[in-house]
């Protein structure tokens, strides 16, 4: 069962980790893991979200869904190129591209952004996890565009905590 604590009552504890961010990305998040916040980036006028301060030292992931489009025809997902009409001659999709920002990354808010899920594979259902170690600040994620009017969906941008398994 999933433990659900809301930010503003959350106590954090720092509790060290017998596995790595990495080394638990290899298998799925627990049913133990401690869910932090939710946030929608829309992709249909600028967006910026700056998530609450998280812990130090303490482990958690991205689990981000849903579906975009930059324009008419366009569609991606929070880590690949699904399609575009007409597709570019060296472009097979799903195509491994990244365009939204994460402060952690440069924070590239328009353009190929370098982060990449674990696993790196396609998922039809268009989830993904990014996992990172707290630094003590705010997680920061961004999206603009040059023209709005022909953009289409969201991304879901849940954060939780990992909990070291039994």
């Amino acid at each position: 069962m999933k433990k659900i604590i809301l930010v503003t009552t959350l106590i954090l504890t720092g509790a060290g980790f017998a596995q790595t961010a990495a080394e638990r990305a290899a298998a799925s998040p627990s049913d133990d893991d401690i869910f932090i916040e939710r946030h929608y980036l829309y992709f249909t006028q600028s967006s910026f979200i700056k998530s609450s301060v998280l812990e130090e030292g303490v482990e958690y992931y991205l689990k981000i869904s849903g579906v975009w489009g930059g324009s008419n025809g366009d569609q991606r997902d929070a880590a690949f190129w699904i399609a575009w009409p007409p597709a570019p001659s060296d472009i097979i999709f799903p195509y491994p591209e990244t365009r939204w920002g994460w402060d952690r990354y440069g924070l590239i808010c328009q353009g190929l952004s370098p982060h990449r899920p674990i696993p790196d594979e396609y998922n039809e259902g268009h989830i993904y996890y990014f996992y990172f170690t707290g630094d003590g600040t705010s997680e920061e994620f961004c999206f603009q565009d040059g023209a709005y009017g022909d953009n289409s969906g969201s991304l879901t941008i849940q954060i939780w905590q990992m909990v070291d398994p039994p």
